[in-house]
């Protein structure tokens, strides 16, 4: 008689409600690589908007562009194992996108810092300071010249000066150990827009912040003038 293979049950689990898909088969577990993303306004469906280097970008309903799927683990790895701050995403590396490596631009990166703390302090002189995806550390070497108490998160921290490494807690914002209600201020600069998870990586900064504290978030306005003209060659499609 034939034998019919037993039904194996999906186990679809994802703070996104993404769509994972699990097979087991002798005693091996394989989880489909790709994984669809969202909107973050919750909206699955969405319209192509550009490919870049054979990757969909798509535009929400809400108006949002958006990488149409990713591979989780081969996207985080490109942080935790340093490669993006020094060479770049594979599809677009830094010195064809005309970049130079977070480590190499550090003067460069300190005067873009000088930028953005004339703009925070018209709010906030001094507190404790966390920059969320810290980089080469170029925002915290300002601010703490500044009067900041500064700490920074990122997922490495070997493109940061030595000095400031032992302030950089390596991990995911969630965590990394921080109390609730720790900080005055807590910025994304160009940082938020590398999220998976926006949402989550929102809500964790919400626990950390204190109640009179500052959130100061910096991404590409894909909505302006040159990103509707340019599409897929703006500077900041990446």
């Amino acid at each position: 008689p034939s034998k019919t293979r037993p039904a194996i049950p999906p186990v679809l689990r994802s703070i996104h409600n993404l769509c994972y898909t699990l097979y087991v088969e002798r005693k091996q577990v394989t989880f489909l690589a790709e994984t669809l993303l969202p909107c973050v306004c919750g909206n699955t469906a969405a319209k192509l908007w550009a490919t870049v280097n054979k990757i969909n970008l798509v535009e929400c309903s809400c108006g949002i562009i958006r990488v149409e799927k990713i591979d989780k683990e081969v996207y985080s790895s490109l942080y935790t194992s340093g490669y993006y701050h020094e060479t770049g995403s594979p599809d677009l590396p830094h010195k064809e996108a005309g970049r130079e490596p977070h480590k190499s631009r550090l003067d460069i990166d300190i005067e873009v810092a000088n930028a953005r703390l004339n703009k925070l302090q018209k709010y906030a002189m001094n507190g404790k300071l966390i920059d969320v995806g810290c980089a080469n550390g170029a925002y915290m070497l300002v601010a703490e010249d500044r009067g900041f108490d500064v700490e920074g998160v990122d997922l490495a921290k070997d493109a940061a000066p030595k000095q400031i490494q032992h302030l950089i807690r390596v991990g995911d914002l969630r965590r990394v150990g921080f109390q609730r209600r720790y900080a005055d201020v807590i910025t994304f600069n160009d940082s938020f827009e590398h999220f998976i998870d926006p949402l989550t990586a929102l809500q964790a900064a919400r626990g950390i912040l204190k109640r009179d504290g500052i959130l100061v978030i910096e991404i590409p306005d894909m909505g302006c003038a040159d990103a509707k003209s340019q599409r897929e060659n703006f500077k900041h499609v990446k």
